[in-house]
């Protein structure tokens, strides 16, 4: 199922700024899925399946001329908030069924609540 808030969350930062979608499903699957979900069009890219996540963000940062400052990492599990760590940019963690390790980063338990953290920093 699709997380609670994440429809809104991406039309309305979609229309604000770049997203990207960095997974390690399955080129074919997470393309069915997005597919199926309508949700290709939020994304200016999407990385199935990298060889490592921090290696899509440094990608992502390099070719988008970016500052780490300047990326947010919101992911589901304590390996997407190592790939954060490792390439120095800010985490969001959303609650899922693995823990996060503990650390100075927002865990929220759904989409509404990553808006709510994103909006309050502007």
């Amino acid at each position: 199922p699709i997380v609670k808030g994440a429809k809104e969350f991406l039309e309305y930062f979609s229309a604000k700024i770049p997203l990207f979608l960095i997974s390690i499903s399955p080129e074919d699957e997470l393309s069915r899925v997005l597919d199926v979900r309508d949700l290709n069009i939020y994304f200016k890219q999407v990385y199935a399946n990298p060889p490592k996540k921090s290696e899509a963000f440094k990608d992502i940062i390099k070719r988008e001329q970016l500052d780490a400052s300047e990326v947010v990492y919101i992911g589901d599990t304590p390996e997407d908030y190592q790939a954060a760590v490792e390439v120095g940019i800010p985490f969001i963690g959303r609650k899922s069924e693995k823990e996060f390790p503990e650390g100075n980063f927002p865990v929220c338990n759904d989409l509404e609540e990553v808006q709510n953290i994103l909006n309050s920093l502007r």
